[in-house]
């Protein structure tokens, strides 16, 4: 029991428990890429092409904003 009066489960023991097979897992997961649906390369560079470009607009409106409170900040402490 714990502080709460509650009756704890015990951990499972790691006795049942198969030996981790490297081939067979990553043979496994080649068969699950198979199963994914991809997109074309057209969208892929699509999407792309918009995280870049969304990237650019961000990074400028932040650097116009910085730009905005360090001048703000100089003129303040220079009065």
């Amino acid at each position: 029991m714990d502080i709460t009066g509650k009756l704890l489960k015990k951990a499972p023991s790691n006795q049942n428990k198969e030996k981790f097979n490297l081939v067979q897992y990553l043979k496994d997961a080649k068969q699950e890429l198979k199963k994914v649906s991809w997109p074309s390369k057209k969208d892929a560079w699509k999407q792309t092409l918009i995280v870049i470009g969304m990237s650019f607009i961000v990074s400028a409106f932040l650097g116009v904003w910085d730009w905005v409170f360090s001048y703000a900040l100089d003129w303040y402490l220079k009065i």
